[in-house]
């Protein structure tokens, strides 16, 4: 018997049933997420909160573009 871990039918489910998911999906399937040889555009999953020298507190969310 042989099983597989997730069929692609739970994962688009996935994709289209949870409203978290539909961001991550669409990067996925889009042309951010197709290599392009070494060139990789990235974006990061974390967003932190950096404290300026005002004291003002603001988000900050990292993406590694490649200059090609």
């Amino acid at each position: 018997m042989t099983r597989r871990w997730l069929s692609a039918d739970a994962w688009f489910d996935f994709l289209a049933n949870v409203p978290e998911s539909q961001h991550a999906g669409m990067m996925l399937l889009s042309d951010y997420a197709t290599p392009d040889g070494n060139h990789f555009s990235a974006y990061g999953c974390h967003t932190f909160r950096w404290v300026n020298d005002k004291g003002e507190a603001v988000f900050v969310k990292v993406r590694w573009c490649v200059a090609s």
